[in-house]
C-alpha cells in the first residue's frame, strides 16, 4: 500500500523542529545565553567606574584641571565600555545572524552611551533583542531575565534531539 498524498494545503516535506526560529541553532542559543548574561558584568563594571568618577568630582569640586581629568576619565570609560561590550556583542550578533560590523556599532553606540546613565539603555536594547530572540527557542524570560540553567538546558536538548523530530514540549 502506497502512502497517501498530502492533504490540500499540506505539504509532504519533515517539518521544523518545534520552538527553533528559522536558521536556528544550539551554537547560536548559547552564544545569545553567553552574551546576554555577559553585558551583565559589564554593566556592572560600567557602574563601579562611573561612581569612581563621580566621587573623585565630587572631591574636587571647582578645579579646572580636575574637570578636563574628569572628562578624559568618562572618554576613557566610553572606549573601555566599547571594547568590553564587543565580545559579548559579537555573541548576541552571532546568535542574531547580523553582519559582523553590526557587533562593533552596537558596541561603540554602548561606549559613547557609557556616561549617560552608566549606559543602561543600551544594555537594554542588547538584552531585549537577545532575550526576544531566545524567546523563539522557547524559553521564557522572568523579572531578572533569563536564567542561565534554563538556556543550558535547551540547547542540551537541542544537541540531543534528531534533525527533523521535534523535542518534547515544555
Amino acid at each position: 500500500m502506497g502512502s497517501m498524498p498530502p492533504f490540500q494545503g499540506q505539504s509532504p516535506y519533515p517539518r521544523d523542529q518545534v520552538n527553533v526560529p528559522p536558521g536556528g541553532s544550539a551554537e547560536k542559543l548559547e552564544a545569545l545565553g553567553s552574551g546576554y548574561h555577559g553585558l551583565n558584568l559589564v554593566f556592572v563594571g560600567n557602574i563601579v567606574v562611573a561612581l569612581g568618577i563621580n566621587l573623585f568630582a565630587r572631591s574636587t569640586e571647582g578645579d579646572l584641571g580636575a574637570g578636563v581629568i574628569i572628562l578624559g576619565l568618562f572618554a576613557l570609560m566610553g572606549v573601555g565600555v566599547a571594547f568590553a561590550t564587543f565580545p559579548q556583542n559579537k555573541k548576541i550578533g552571532f546568535g542574531l545572524d547580523w553582519q559582523p560590523s553590526g557587533a562593533i556599532i552596537a558596541s561603540i553606540l554602548m561606549g559613547l552611551n557609557s556616561a549617560l546613565c552608566c549606559g543602561v539603555i543600551g544594555y537594554v536594547v542588547m538584552q531585549q533583542l537577545a532575550g526576544n530572540r531566545m524567546k523563539q527557542y522557547g524559553l521564557r524570560t522572568g523579572f531578572l531575565g533569563v536564567k542561565k540553567a534554563d538556556i543550558a538546558a535547551r540547547v542540551s536538548e537541542l544537541r540531543q534531539s534528531p534533525a527533523g523530530s521535534p523535542p518534547p514540549m515544555f
